[in-house]
């Protein structure tokens, strides 16, 4: 009898660490091995070895493993050595060449401004990375009109353009030139996400939101008046207006999750936030050390390997082998008319005010930053997470000064790799 992994299912191995991932591909679930069954697996796998065999040689601890990777959905018995050819959606050939991948653009930031109405302790106008997404201060000199960004959207929609991140600093003091380019967005059937830290929303905006199909991505610090305190350089913030934005955003059924920003100053409110706003969608927004205002209590979640799992299914897998899963098919367009890979990586690709966005991509640059893939990173490439972990090539650039190393990753930190 032989032990088969189901063809919808992913096997990666990686040697150095004896360790396993099995990932259904369609219902996005997975199992970690390692030890002993990590043996079994490989023997049972990639030596084709039967059943029997492994059971002789590893006892029940190979029924064991068999027996829970079937009920679970992952694999089956066969009674012959059959070939269980594995789901692909496109041929691998095609997806490294150019010549045949179409071009796409998936997701485009812009800033409307570098201003903030807050003062958060930990954020400064340095171009430096130091968390995932969201605001942050930047030296805009130069501004790009209504009509400049308008155009930006018409290009960008030839492109395959499916979604704008509006950010900044805070996107809604600049709330008569942002409506009016979310209006544009809607006409080219883009959807349209906006950051802020909520403190200006008002009715208006609620219905505009309402009306528009807009995605809302609340920036929260705590539940409380006191963590807004601790976080601000001045106490002039008042989490009130916050809150009753949040409440606002739900009564008027505007889609929106919150990003509470994790940081020294409020790592103590984490989880009363959580709690209080459970009936949202909370997820944590870690400031990294690249600032010294990071949350030391929460570091270990911060690089752990489960904080970055995300879901991959049929249609992505392969591509996460040669792509960013980040960075592929992003750009950022700051208000100066710059053009970045993302808000956090400023090495411009060109600039708006001298040539359009098509010519910016015609020159290639972008290719760098959308195909640095976990299989091109050392330490990533034989890691059983390769496939499944969120890569932020931003932070881990800044933080070890190379654009294929590691920083933020327990492994990495445990192995000496960064």
């Amino acid at each position: 009898m032989y032990f088969k992994i189901r063809s919808e299912c992913l096997v990666k191995f990686s040697d150095k660490n004896k360790k396993a991932k099995v990932t259904d591909l369609i219902s996005g679930e997975n199992v970690s091995i390692q030890g002993t069954e990590f043996d079994i697996l490989s023997d049972s796998i990639r030596k084709g070895a039967r059943v029997e065999l492994c059971v002789s040689k590893y006892g029940n601890s190979a029924n064991k493993l068999f027996d829970s990777l079937i009920e679970k959905g992952f694999a089956d018995y066969y009674d012959d050595d059959v070939f269980i050819e594995k789901i692909r959606t496109v041929n691998e050939m095609f997806i490294k060449n150019d010549h045949f991948v179409k071009f796409q653009l998936l997701r485009m930031g812009i800033e409307l401004t570098g201003n903030c109405n807050f003062d958060c302790r930990f954020c400064t106008t340095e171009e430096i990375a130091y968390r995932t997404c969201g605001c942050k201060k930047w030296n805009d000199t130069r501004k790009m009109l209504v009509s400049d960004y308008t155009d930006l959207i018409c290009d960008a929609s030839r492109l395959g353009l499916k979604r704008i991140d509006f950010m900044g600093g805070e996107p809604l003091i600049e709330w008569d030139m942002l409506k009016k380019l979310i209006q544009v967005a809607a006409r080219h059937n883009i959807i349209s996400y906006v950051f802020t830290n909520g403190s200006l929303i008002n009715e208006e905006m609620i219905s505009y939101f309402k009306d528009f199909n807009v995605h809302v991505v609340v920036q929260m610090f705590g539940c409380s008046q006191d963590a807004y305190n601790l976080v601000m350089n001045n106490s002039s913030v008042e989490y009130a207006h916050v809150e009753n934005a949040v409440k606002m955003l739900a009564e008027g059924d505007v889609n929106y999750m919150i990003n509470l920003i994790v940081n020294r100053y409020n790592e103590d409110y984490v989880e009363n936030t959580e709690n209080y706003f459970s009936k949202a969608s909370v997820q944590r927004i870690y400031i990294y050390p690249t600032n010294p205002d990071y949350s030391r209590k929460y570091y270990k979640d911060m690089i752990s390997c489960k904080t970055r799992e995300m879901v991959v299914n049929i249609h992505t897998y392969q591509f996460a082998k040669y792509f960013n899963d980040c960075l592929n098919g992003n750009v950022y367009v700051a208000c100066d008319g710059n053009v970045y890979p993302c808000e956090m990586i400023r090495e411009p690709l060109g600039n708006l005010f001298e040539m359009k966005l098509w010519e910016i991509f015609r020159k290639g640059n972008h290719r760098k930053y959308w195909r640095v893939s976990k299989s091109s990173i050392k330490g990533c490439q034989d890691c059983e997470n390769s496939i499944n972990c969120f890569d932020c090539r931003a932070l881990d650039y800044c933080g070890s000064g190379s654009f294929t190393g590691i920083r933020y990753c327990e492994k990495a930190l445990a192995s000496g790799l960064h």
